[in-house]
């Protein structure tokens, strides 16, 4: 079997292309979606600003209060959509789905470079290094948690600024290694389009300061002066990022109130118990993606979050036994350390520090699990190497093998979750079972079946929004209209 991996993996081809035929039939079924009432409604179906014939360009350039975001790429990519195709979900499907398939023949070529830029695993055959890559680039795509950002038409942004990231960072590593200017402004440029997407990769800096200080070293440089250096050329990356994100936490501080609520103050949640809940966050952002059970469109284990609390407790203990651990072993698994922090650091973003209660979601796993597959890439390859042994190398194929068929599964099973409008609410609804949060996704599900004109089944949506929440103003109207419509439903 090895023999048979050996000369597979000796084709310069076969590992991006394995990577973007399997992510590509893997999710192939979310070009049978539709529009959900899930922020399609609001970003594509019912938004005038998008569509007008005069100031469409200056709003998308401008607009931030819609999104709390600024992502003009984003959505001038969706006006050209529109334009050219009509408001065709198939369409825009077939984007976030090519975008995906993409960021993972990327994150091979990128895993590849990386475990080659390392002194002491360039070293090994080049089909262990592209096996590694190949193996963290296809757990990471077609892990279950990536299935929200490609089947939601709206999650198109994380896919999107993934895309032009690790361009940004695949031309980095060109210029790690041949240290040509040329190489790092078009790196720069990438990075700045990737945040014009979406600022969810306005965190990348970290990962590339991790590429750079773990780079090889011909001229064994001191440590000090390879960070100082690594310092003073990202600085370009974290000032844009600085400004974008400064620009994002303003906005968010000084909301309206009518369609976003200004976020929680220090006064109400201080900086213990929001640090304790960032805290938290990684760690069940972390949890899941080793074990993603019972994923969700919607999470409510933190909307009533405490720091003395068990969760508290247990994330920062289990944090802590993580960093003692990479500590230990950073000899025999050098990259853990740097790796596991640049995924903390790339999650800064998506840890709900300005939000009290925070509500995670799938999608924010997208840019952070980067670093995890690059760790798995290194992880495999050290793997094959130390096990000198075919039948050892052999199991470990087999084990590698069986995880990423479960993973692919897994991910169906969440594929048929978003399928439909039904399917999806009523899986949302499973999971937040009678907490209040059920109000909300009872409204929309209840506006899915206005639009597909099943008065009768909208109505017992709206009564189960009252029921749970009876000041549902909203709600109340349209169920006193329908009613008055339908006067053989009244209770």
């Amino acid at each position: 079997m090895i023999s048979t991996v050996e000369r597979w993996f000796s084709r310069s081809w076969l590992g991006p292309g394995f990577c973007g035929i399997t992510t590509l039939v893997l999710f192939f079924p979310v070009l049978g979606g539709g529009f959900l009432i899930w922020d399609d409604n609001v970003n594509l179906l019912s938004n005038p600003a998008l569509w007008q014939s005069e100031g469409a360009w200056r709003w998308m350039l401008t607009d931030l209060e819609s999104v709390q975001r600024y992502k003009p790429i984003n959505w001038l990519l969706w006006r050209w959509l529109g334009n050219s195709f009509g408001l065709n979900p198939v369409i825009f499907h077939v984007v976030n789905l090519v975008l995906h398939v993409g960021n993972a023949v990327l994150l091979f070529y990128v895993a590849q470079s990386f475990l080659c830029s390392r002194d002491k695993l360039r070293i090994l055959p080049l089909w262990t290094i592209k096996l590694g890559a190949a193996v963290g680039s296809l757990v990471w795509a077609l892990h279950p948690l990536r299935v929200e950002p490609v089947a939601w038409i709206s999650g198109v942004g994380y896919p999107l600024c993934t895309f032009f990231g690790l361009l940004a960072v695949l031309v980095f590593q060109h210029y790690l290694r041949g240290e040509r200017a040329l190489w790092h402004r078009t790196a720069f440029v990438l990075f700045v389009v990737s945040l014009l997407c979406y600022p969810a990769a306005a965190s990348l800096p970290a990962l590339l300061l991790v590429l750079s200080l773990m780079a090889e070293d011909p001229h064994h440089t001191a440590k000090f002066s390879r960070l100082r250096a690594a310092l003073r050329h990202l600085a370009p990356y974290v000032l844009c990022s600085a400004l974008l994100l400064g620009l994002t936490l303003l906005t968010r501080l000084n909301a309206s109130g009518e369609i976003w609520h200004r976020p929680t103050t220090l006064a109400d949640a201080g900086l213990l118990t929001r640090i304790g809940q960032a805290f938290a966050v990684w760690m069940w952002y972390l949890q899941k993606t080793l074990l993603p059970l019972n994923l969700s469109p919607v999470y409510v284990e933190f909307r009533d979050f405490s720091v003395i609390s068990v969760r508290a407790a247990a994330s920062l203990s289990m944090f802590i036994f993580l960093a003692v651990m990479a500590w230990r072993r950073h000899r025999m698994w050098p990259e853990a350390g740097p790796l596991s922090l640049a995924f903390l650091t790339l999650a800064i973003p998506v840890l709900g520090i300005t939000d009290m209660p925070f509500t995670p979601s799938d999608r924010y796993t997208y840019v952070p699990s980067l670093a995890l597959a690059l760790l798995l890439a290194s992880g495999i390859a050290r793997v094959i190497h130390c096990f000198s042994s075919p039948a050892h190398q052999t199991a470990t194929l087999v084990v590698t093998s069986l995880s990423i068929v479960a993973l692919g599964f897994a991910s169906t099973q969440q594929l048929a979750v978003w399928r439909s409008p039904i399917t999806f609410f009523q899986h949302a609804l499973a999971g937040v079972g009678s907490h209040p949060a059920a109000a909300d996704l009872h409204w929309r599900l209840g506006l899915h079946h206005l639009m597909a004109d099943d008065p009768y089944a909208a109505i017992v949506e709206f009564r189960s929004v009252l029921r749970i929440d009876a000041k549902h103003e909203d709600a109340a109207r349209y169920l006193r209209v329908l009613e008055s419509r339908h006067p053989n439903m009244s209770e």
